[in-house]
């Protein structure tokens, strides 16, 4: 599988959120490498961990800031970073089990979701900040 690159296309030119999707994708790829070294599964659980770790962190702080700014679309976004969250909880509950998982499975869905959460949903999320912050004030 290949690695997942930083493009233009996904800059939302909100650099805190920008900052922290940048941050998500290098940690894709922390878990595409950890499954392709085939190695014990103590650095998958490892790489699983930091992943859920920091994906909680930065929907709480997106959500805050989507809360801040009043965005319509606060509900929908809750959702879909509850599904991403739920795909990853699940998969690091059962590593740590023991059980035999998909990894690449798992990888290939928040590829897929990243890169289209990102280009779709957070990009309207950055328009809607940039249109608030540009309005004159009173």
């Amino acid at each position: 599988m290949k690695k997942l690159v930083w493009s233009s296309q996904l800059n939302l030119g909100v650099k805190p959120i920008d900052e922290q999707h940048k941050w998500l994708v290098h940690l894709t790829n922390n878990l595409r490498s950890a499954i392709a070294s085939g190695v014990h599964n103590d650095l998958l659980l490892e790489v699983c961990q930091e992943l859920v770790d920091y994906t909680d962190y930065h929907f709480r702080d997106e959500e805050l800031l989507m809360e801040e700014y009043e965005y319509d679309g606060l509900d929908s976004q809750r959702k879909s970073h509850q599904y991403i969250r739920d795909q990853i909880h699940d998969f690091l509950k059962r590593l740590e089990s023991g059980e035999t998982v998909a990894a690449e499975s798992l990888l290939e869905t928040l590829r897929k979701w990243l890169v289209n959460h990102v280009a779709h949903s957070d990009m309207k999320l950055a328009q809607h900040i940039r249109s608030q912050d540009q309005e004159p004030t009173s």
